[in-house]
């Protein structure tokens, strides 16, 4: 049976682009425990910045329209943490971190071009759009420098 597509609204972007940026930030977190050289646990740490930075202004909006922010649920970012300490129990090397990364990112990534062609298709425009697109070249850019580490 196909999927149906549900259309996307200025307040779906906004609670999905939260989402996406408040599992970044939890997700690198995470990951940055098991992180030993200091590079890259700078450039980690510019990726927790930089997701609360842009998910702090996506609340403001979200708060301004009347939404709650609210991050994944409990299962969900359980589900990752327990697959992330699972995933560098046996290997905690500066490549495989910065590939767990990538991957992640490029979920996110994922997500915001799939929200962003919706959201031009429906019409959504302004600091909303603008916003996802600018977390979308953030999500991006991070990648490229992860991959250094490969």
């Amino acid at each position: 049976m196909p999927q149906v597509k549900t259309k996307i609204t200025r307040a779906v972007l906004l609670d999905d682009l939260y989402k996406n940026l408040k599992m970044g930030t939890s997700s690198t977190t995470d990951i940055l425990g098991r992180v030993k050289d200091p590079d890259l646990r700078k450039e980690m740490t510019n990726i927790i910045d930089g997701c609360e930075g842009l998910a702090s202004r996506v609340s403001k909006l979200m708060i301004q329209a009347g939404i709650t922010p609210k991050e994944e649920n409990i299962f969900t970012r359980a589900g990752a943490k327990i697959g992330m300490a699972m995933n560098t129990a046996t290997d905690s090397t500066n490549e495989h971190l910065a590939e767990m990364m990538i991957q992640g990112l490029t979920m996110g990534v994922t997500e915001l071009y799939r929200d962003i062609g919706e959201a031009e298709e429906v019409g959504i425009s302004g600091e909303v759009l603008s916003l996802a697109k600018e977390a979308l070249e953030f999500e991006e850019k991070s990648v490229e420098k992860l991959k250094t580490y490969l």
